[in-house]
């Protein structure tokens, strides 16, 4: 894992087609701006894990997020 420390207003840089800006810092929370290509799936990956969990409790949360990388509208 790469961890990086950015402050508001600069971004990483992922790939040719990817960017991840902070917007915002306030308290314990962080506002990302991500831009990417449609075809590149962007989801909090809390929320694909519990869709995971309710379809099939017995799959680990790493497998469940592998699974559901799909291209997606950026959202």
């Amino acid at each position: 894992m790469l961890v990086l420390t950015r402050k508001i207003g600069e971004a990483i840089q992922l790939g040719d087609d990817i960017t991840v800006e902070v917007l915002e810092v306030r308290g314990g929370r962080v506002r990302l701006g991500i831009t990417a290509p449609s075809s590149v799936g962007v989801h909090r990956r809390e929320i694909i894990v519990s869709a995971s969990d309710l379809a099939s409790p017995s799959r680990a949360p790493a497998a469940a997020y592998q699974s559901h990388r799909q291209p997606s509208s950026v959202g």
